[in-house]
C-alpha cells in the first residue's frame, strides 16, 4: 500500500482524466448536462493535468486548519478500516499519503501551482470551511456569486430546508485527538505557508 502510495503521487494520470471524461460524457448520453458537480479531494494531486483534460473546469477548493482536517481524516480511515477489517489499523500503509509533511507538500504545491499560473487561478475558487460551518447559506451564496452562477430561489429553499433538517450535532460529535501543544506547534511551521496564503484561520 505504502509502495503503491508512492508510485501514485508521480503517477502520469492523463489516461485516468481522459477515461473519466468519456465516462462522464457516456453518463450524459442521453441525459444532457449544463454542468457537473463533482466531489474528489484525490484531484488536488494532479491539478494540471485535470486542466489539460478539461480546461473549461472551474475547481473549489475548501481550505481548513490542516491540523484539524488531517485528524479527521485520519480518524475516518481508521472507523472505515475498522468497519471493513479484523486486523489492526495499518497507519504504516497510509503514511505517504497522511502524514503533516506529506499533506503539507501538496498544499505548498497547490500555492507554487497558482504562483507560477501553471494552473488559471481565475478558475480556482477558495471557500473556507469556518465560513461554511458558521453560515452554510451565506457561504454558499458567495461562492455561487464569485462563480458568475445563479443562485435559484428552489435551491436556496432546498439548502435552508437541508439545514433546517440537520441542525450540528444531530448525529453526535466528531472527537478525534490531533496532539500536544509541542506537535500542534510543530506542524503549524509545516503549514504556516498555505494557512497565510489562503488566510486559513487555525483552530488549536
Amino acid at each position: 500500500m505504502a509502495g503503491y502510495s508512492a508510485w501514485l503521487m508521480g503517477a502520469d494520470m492523463t489516461p485516468a482524466l481522459q477515461y473519466y471524461r468519456r465516462v462522464l460524457k457516456l453518463l450524459q448520453w442521453r441525459n444532457p448536462r449544463r454542468h457537473w458537480l463533482l466531489k474528489s479531494p484525490s484531484h488536488l494531486g494532479y491539478l494540471p493535468t485535470l486542466f489539460k483534460v478539461f480546461p473549461d473546469a472551474r475547481l473549489v477548493v475548501m481550505h481548513r486548519d490542516p491540523i484539524k482536517a488531517n485528524a479527521s481524516i485520519t480518524n475516518m480511515l481508521a472507523t472505515l478500516y475498522w468497519m471493513r477489517s479484523n486486523q489492526p489499523f495499518d497507519v504504516m500503509a497510509f503514511e505517504a499519503l497522511m502524514t503533516p509533511e506529506a499533506t503539507a507538500t501538496r498544499l505548498n504545491q497547490l500555492v507554487d501551482w497558482l504562483d507560477s499560473e501553471t494552473i488559471p487561478a481565475s478558475q480556482v475558487f477558495a471557500s473556507r470551511y469556518a465560513n461554511l460551518i458558521e453560515n452554510p447559506e451565506a457561504a454558499i451564496a458567495n461562492l455561487y456569486r464569485r462563480m458568475g452562477l445563479v443562485l435559484e430561489k428552489d435551491v436556496s429553499d432546498a439548502i435552508r430546508a437541508y439545514i433546517s433538517s440537520k441542525p450540528k450535532g444531530k448525529f453526535g460529535v466528531h472527537q478525534y485527538a490531533v496532539g500536544g501543544d509541542a506537535e500542534v506547534e510543530r506542524q503549524r511551521q509545516l503549514y504556516r505557508r498555505y494557512q497565510e496564503r489562503f488566510e486559513v484561520p487555525s483552530e488549536v
